[in-house]
């Protein structure tokens, strides 16, 4: 804060600060002049609980890739026997979003960037518990079925009305997500 007032650091930005940090931080005496957090249509959750009054950037609009229309069209030969992109077709950021997404039953909520496909398939059983709970639920629908149902095909709808890509969808949505917020 010494360095901000004297003029050698002109500015400080933060980089997924919770508004915890960024309230810890202000009270040491730094300046922050603003947060670039990740969010998307994905995960909304670390954007959710930041307040309005935070000058908020948004990180990773396409989910890493997830949302850039890859796979709004997947042809069978990137599919494994359920449906799902064969392991070497993800990236490990674009595995990351869409088992954020997964996990929390399609609820935007981050996770460990840990999980491992090992124990995919009794994930899987427990998802579709808890997802089950008051819902009707096709059993046999695979998280990926779901993801491309519930993402995917209205994204490629909208962007196919517009004649826009689907990555355009998705970064046009971040940037209006909020008025107080700043894409």
């Amino acid at each position: 804060s010494d360095l901000q007032r004297e003029g050698h650091v002109r500015s400080i930005l933060g980089l997924n600060f919770t508004p915890e940090a960024m309230h810890k931080a202000q009270e040491l005496g730094f300046i922050l002049d603003g947060n670039q957090i990740d969010c998307n249509l994905v995960d909304t959750a670390t954007y959710d609980s930041f307040p309005s009054t935070t000058a908020t950037t948004i990180g990773s609009p396409t989910a890493g890739g997830l949302l850039t229309g890859r796979y709004a069209n997947l042809l069978d030969r990137y599919r494994d026997r359920k449906g799902s992109p064969i392991p070497g077709y993800m990236t490990v950021t674009e595995r990351y979003y869409f088992e954020s997404w997964v996990r929390n039953g399609g609820q935007s909520k981050k996770r460990s960037r840990t999980t491992t496909p090992e124990n995919e398939e009794e994930q899987e059983q427990e998802d579709r518990r808890r997802r089950s709970k008051g819902k009707k639920v096709n059993p046999k629908e695979t998280s990926w079925q779901r993801f491309e149902r519930t993402v995917l095909q209205p994204l490629d709808s909208i962007a196919s009305k517009h004649r826009v890509s689907i990555s355009s969808v998705a970064v046009r949505w971040s940037m209006h997500l909020s008025p107080h917020h700043t894409p």
